[in-house]
């Protein structure tokens, strides 16, 4: 396990890498996501962001913020709901229109919810925007994520969820219609995310598919329970906090680490012939689990991605 000291010095050496990296943060405004976008800020030369939410007052604060830590970088925020995939691939487009390469799409929008909650396009919003508006950001982005792989340059794609956790998946009911839970979701979006990026990386192997469970971090990912449920969850963390939770702060470094080191690299340079590199809130591998192991061997991935295709193809 790399300690916190290496990932800090890791990730000072970006400082070394070409100016003008360009990173797109979806759920940059909160928790995860905008730690890691501050580290990406912090540790980088002219660095641009994109930070794709919901909440406007809070993505003022964060560019203020960000403007802070390093002057020299080009900060935007694309209001988007990223429950609804027709609203990922308007804010896709108004990337595509200023940008050709992209060297980090890192994807953290995260909502829990006791009860199944159907959007507009058929979807659970859990599911939306935990797996399907994830994978519809990568296909949407993936021609300037190659283009940056083709000039020599970082190409990552980066879903921080629940890697080492794969589980038992419904075949017979992927989006959970009828089998909608929260554990469910939780074992059905993080099986189906390390099974679609195994596809995504046979098709792209310059690109770097990252797999990545936070831990316990604290966010107000638990807003989607209640007011009720919300408050106690928030004071059961408060008090576990130094026992169980990872600070966010560190979770944005490692997260970072993660994301652009050269220790986790795409699947034609690495010796392992990893798909996807999956990792724990410590930055380490995660073992094959029984069901991940069970499902890789009778091809499941190839049903995954299809389903995924057949989803794009009604909703949007």
């Amino acid at each position: 396990m790399p300690s916190l000291q290496q990932v800090k010095d890791a990730n000072l050496q970006l400082k070394n890498s070409k100016p003008g990296l360009v990173a797109v943060f979806a759920g940059g405004t909160s928790g995860i996501g905008e730690s890691t976008c501050k580290e990406f800020i912090r540790n980088t030369v002219s660095p641009k962001a994109y930070i794709i939410g919901r909440n406007k007052v809070e993505a003022s604060r964060i560019m203020q913020e960000l403007k802070e830590i390093n002057s020299k970088a080009e900060i935007h925020f694309l209001e988007c709901d990223l429950t609804l995939l027709r609203n990922v691939d308007q804010v896709c487009n108004e990337i595509k229109e200023k940008e050709d390469l992209i060297n980090l799409l890192f994807m953290s929008a995260g909502f829990l919810s006791m009860r199944r909650q159907e959007t507009s396009e058929g979807l659970d919003r859990m599911m939306a925007i935990q797996y399907y508006s994830r994978m519809r950001l990568a296909v949407n982005l993936m021609p300037a994520l190659a283009a940056a792989s083709a000039a020599g340059e970082p190409a990552r794609v980066h879903s921080a969820l629940n890697a080492g956790k794969e589980g038992k998946m419904f075949l017979d009911d992927l989006p959970l219609e009828n089998h909608f839970s929260l554990k469910n979701s939780a074992a059905q979006t993080t099986t189906m995310t390390t099974l679609a990026f195994d596809q995504l990386a046979l098709a792209h192997p310059d690109i770097a598919f990252i797999h990545t469970s936070p831990g316990i971090v604290r966010t107000n990912i638990t807003k989607g329970f209640g007011p009720v449920i919300s408050s106690i969850s928030g004071a059961f963390l408060i008090l576990l906090a130094p026992f169980l939770t990872t600070p966010v702060q560190e979770s944005g470094q490692r997260h970072l680490y993660a994301a652009l080191s050269k220790n986790y690299l795409p699947m034609n340079t690495d010796n392992s012939e990893r798909h996807v590199q999956r990792l724990n809130s410590k930055s380490e591998f995660c073992g094959e689990n029984s069901e991940l192991e069970e499902y890789r061997k009778n091809k499941v991935g190839p049903q995954i991605w299809e389903h995924t295709l057949q989803v794009f193809r009604t909703c949007t």
